[in-house]
């Protein structure tokens, strides 16, 4: 049985007020402004209940994360007594266990990292003697005696920063210079700010952006950023030498007392030094006035043994495929920039900062939690290898692999700067819960000059607390699209979560504040897979089979209960299944020892087991006693053995498709389990159950305990017509989930193909059964409300007549049947010239902006105005040949407006392509 873990979390707490109150006096009492009672005034404890894990998460972190502890001494820092110190902490953790509002599994480390701290203070630190001074004693008393303080040097500056969350500010990075001049922007608005209302859940909010953006923010600030590295630089061809050299550091010789620069080889360990002149704190090699000679740096190169070996070793595998061994191209591309630099050298001591980059990249590739570093077996393999590196917890791998983004952000900033296409934007929220964190990530497509389809990951990072709902998300996603110039935004693609629509709507007047985008209710296009979801969810719910779910709410969302699933299940793709069927010989080869008494009474148990869950199952639909029956043959190897002999009684040689002799054999297969909540493998349930129904029949009728739930004839009839109401839902699903070709073109088509199904389906009095046309009734009113919307988009509408197998005429599907043939006719040549109407629009507006961005033409001279001297030639020999004479005559020239309608013609015309 698994652990309570909150029980368990709650003994070590138990355990921490007990280990705080014997801490000897050796451990010094939190003064008041403690940096335990900064953080947790900077990170105050909300009313929602849902915030609390990411507040805990952050001050624990703060505090007591495994990269604070001392390199020295590998204690962790902030263990204070005192109201200011553990007994705030212990009181906060308290309240915690109390409100039970804690991811404990996740939070059990952390915990865990005290109780040994403390343990190990206990046993270590000793008492302090009798004679120190009181600690409570302050500057007012007699008594008091003012600590010795060491020197202090004018040009020291401050060991540690912190942030206003109490977070250690590492480096000054251009994120945190962002950071920082964004927030003073903010304080400076704050009393505007204040007088705004606070918008509710589903609401828009209302934005006022000030100045309009050039959609040219982020290029601007990547080039300041090359600016500031480059700024300073020296002219000339770079030192080939220095790159076989870690960076040089300052020493000074301890016999002469030269100051020196030290050079390191980054593959072996021989040692240069040059001369230094200048003097100070966090000097660098480049403010060297003059540089010196690095003859000596050249000279080791050209000898180093370790460098030739490289070189070789380099040059011998440059054949070989980098990303061989990894998952994903940027871990190799990663291991493959440490090995130039000489990071994975064993001959070169390992920095903390490689460890961690190359961790983060471990982490990363093989999809492994982000708490991986906090396991405490690793821990204790670190511990027994002698690894001295402080394994990362997983704020720092998060904080890594942000610098791993930002190192690359860049480049795909100056990348999108050239493209010449237009752009898919592809974002998403979700949040995993053994990465703690809730996500967002945006993928942006495009086409290069190539015609290929290039993907690139624009922006991936935490989001704070309520971030991730509409209005907020929205925000995000056009911060993260700031670089795009305003016409590169066409449309917005989402799933049909209720909160997608408040994100449309926030991002519509946001791209209106910003680029004076007008809004467009177009420019939101629905996700097809999930209205195909929600049209069938409707269907199963009206046959009992589903939970209802309501246009208001998507707390019965089957789509987005299994948004991480593929929307079409392949029975031949699925790996439970093909484990089940690949081990047929193994079921097989299982012994009935029908002599043992504890089989004997196992089976007995089995058997009660069964005839009451048969008692259970009585009365139940047809499809949950299918369900029910399936689950059964497949749950151990002895039913499973017995189904086997079954089908090979029933079904010999007897393949799924007799005339395609590579079809699969009967006897090989085995019923497939489905899940209610994925509709997809319902029907796969329903189609691979008709196959072998004999089998199934035969396998009930020889379990005693079940055969109350034998399917009659009328049962199976009744499967089969509900297979086939789902058919048709099964195939667009299949279509759309291809990605080899564009499935936008398809919308329409599979609007109206699924509303002619259903429309047929409820007209079926006299064949269909009631409950199939109810539910066909139920799923074609869910679809209506989609489609009428979908049918009036200018961008589905114009995708399909892109298509070159659609174009314009396909819309005389779109018209209705009509007993008159002349008004149906002049129907259809209605809707397909209006169609045609609005791509001519369109079209003519996109040659206006070629016509605009063209240059200008270069003036030639007039053309002459003789005719051609071979006209006469042409003439004489026709004579001779007695041909009439047809001399080529110019075509005439045509403007820019001529040529596009000729173009639009011949398109509609199917001139082109293929019918």
């Amino acid at each position: 049985m698994a652990p309570n873990v909150f029980a368990v979390f709650s003994k070590h707490v138990t355990t921490l007020h007990q280990l705080s109150k014997k801490l000897p006096t050796a451990v010094p009492i939190a003064p008041k402004d403690s940096r335990i009672s900064t953080v947790f005034a900077n990170i105050p404890v909300p009313d929602d209940p849902l915030e609390h894990w990411e507040v805990f998460n952050r001050r624990m972190d703060a505090l007591f994360s495994e990269d604070s502890r001392d390199k020295v001494t590998g204690r962790l820092p902030n263990i204070q007594r005192g109201k200011h110190g553990l007994d705030l902490v212990l009181n906060y953790l308290d309240s915690s266990i109390t409100a039970n509002s804690l991811q404990w599994e996740a939070a059990m480390p952390r915990v865990m990292r005290l109780v040994d701290e403390l343990k190990a203070l206990g046993a270590t630190l000793p008492a302090k003697r009798k004679r120190a001074a009181n600690p409570h004693l302050s500057d007012e008393d007699d008594e008091y005696t003012p600590p010795q303080r060491p020197h202090e040097d004018k040009d020291d500056l401050p060991d540690v920063i912190f942030d206003t969350d109490g977070n250690e500010v590492v480096e000054e990075s251009d994120v945190l210079k962002n950071l920082k001049t964004k927030r003073a922007k903010k304080k400076s608005r704050t009393n505007t700010a204040a007088q705004q209302p606070v918008p509710v859940n589903g609401e828009v909010i209302d934005l006022d952006s000030g100045d309009e953006s050039d959609g040219q923010t982020a290029l601007n600030a990547a080039q300041a950023v090359d600016a500031s590295r480059n700024e300073g630089a020296r002219r000339g061809p770079l030192n080939k030498s220095m790159q076989h050299f870690h960076d040089p550091e300052p020493v000074i010789e301890s016999k002469s007392g030269m100051k020196q620069w030290e050079f390191r080889c980054k593959h072996c360990t021989c040692i240069r030094r040059v001369k230094r002149t200048i003097n100070g704190q966090d000097i660098t090699f480049d403010m060297e006035p003059v540089l010196p000679k690095l003859s000596n740096l050249a000279t080791h190169s050209k000898d180093c043994k370790g460098l030739l070996t490289a070189n070789s070793a380099a040059s011998a595998s440059s054949s070989a495929p980098k990303s061989e061994g990894y998952h994903l191209k940027q871990s190799a591309e990663l291991m493959e920039r440490y090995l130039k630099e000489g990071e994975l050298n064993p001959m070169i001591t390992p920095t903390n900062k490689g460890f961690r980059r190359i961790f983060a990249a471990w982490i990363l590739d093989e999809d492994l939690p982000w708490t991986t570093g906090e396991a405490p077996l690793l821990r204790h393999l670190f511990a027994y290898l002698k690894i001295t590196h402080t394994l990362p917890s997983d704020t720092s791998v998060r904080n890594e692999l942000a610098h791993i983004f930002a190192d690359l952000h860049g480049k795909v900033v100056k990348e999108f700067a050239t493209i010449k296409s237009k752009i898919a934007y592809a974002t998403d929220t979700w949040t995993n819960r053994q990465m703690i964190y809730t996500f967002a990530c945006t993928i942006a497509s495009f086409i290069d000059d190539d015609w290929n389809l290039i993907e690139r990951v624009i922006d991936f990072k935490p989001l704070e607390s309520r971030e991730h709902e509409g209005y907020h998300a929205a925000r995000a996603f056009v911060q993260e699209t700031y670089c795009i110039p305003p016409n590169y935004f066409i449309a917005l693609a989402t799933d049909n979560a209720t909160v997608n629509d408040v994100i449309f709507q926030t991002a519509a007047r946001y791209l209106l504040s910003l680029y004076n985008i007008p809004e467009n209710t177009d420019r939101h296009i629905r996700c097809l897979a999930h209205v195909i979801n929600l049209v069938v969810q409707a269907m199963m719910a009206s046959l009992d089979e589903a939970d209802p779910c309501d246009d208001f709410s998507d707390d019965n969302d089957y789509f987005l209960l299994h948004k991480d699933a593929p929307i079409y299940y392949n029975v031949a793709e699925d790996e439970a299944q093909n484990e089940l069927e690949g081990s047929r010989d193994a079921d097989m080869e299982v012994e009935e020892d029908e002599g043992d008494e504890e089989v004997d009474a196992a089976l007995s148990a089995l058997f009660r087991e069964g005839v009451e869950e048969e008692v259970q199952a009585i009365g139940l639909s047809a499809l949950k006693r299918l369900r029910f029956i399936n689950n059964k043959i497949t749950s151990s190897p002895q039913r499973r053995k017995l189904f086997w002999k079954i089908s090979a009684e029933k079904y010999g040689t007897r393949r799924v498709d007799d005339s395609n002799k590579n079809s699969a054999l009967l006897a090989s297969l085995m019923p497939v389990r489905d899940v209610r909540t994925r509709w997809n493998s319902s029907h796969a349930m329903l189609t691979r159950s008709r196959l072998l129904r004999e089998a199934i029949n035969e396998w009930v009728f020889r379990q005693e305990e079940y055969q109350g739930l034998m399917l009659t004839p009328r049962d199976w009839e009744m499967l089969k017509t509900l297979e086939d109401a789902l058919q048709p839902f099964a195939e667009v699903t299949k279509l759309i989930s291809s990605s080899s070709w564009p499935t936008l073109p398809f919308s329409l088509p599979i609007y109206f193909d699924l509303h002619a199904h259903l429309s047929t389906l409820t007209s079926q009095i006299g064949t269909a059964p009631i409950h199939i046309r109810t539910a066909a009734a139920a799923g074609l009113s869910k679809l209506n409300k989609y489609k009428e919307g979908a049918e009036r988009n200018h961008y589905l509408i114009i995708s399909t007549v892109l298509h070159p197998s659609l174009r314009a005429e396909w819309f005389r599907k779109t018209v209705p049947a009509n007993s008159d043939p002349f008004k149906l006719q002049a129907a259809q040549n209605e809707a397909v010239d209006r169609v045609k109407l609005l791509v001519k629009t369109v079209a003519e507006q996109y040659q206006a902006e070629i016509d605009a961005n063209m240059p200008s033409p270069i003036p030639t001279s007039p053309a002459s105005s003789q005719p051609p001297q071979h006209t006469d030639s042409i003439s004489r020999l026709a004579s001779i040949c007695d041909v009439p004479a047809n001399v080529p005559t110019a075509a005439p020239s045509l403007t820019a407006a001529q040529r596009l309608d000729d173009e639009l013609n011949r398109y509609f015309g199917f001139e082109g392509g293929q019918r």
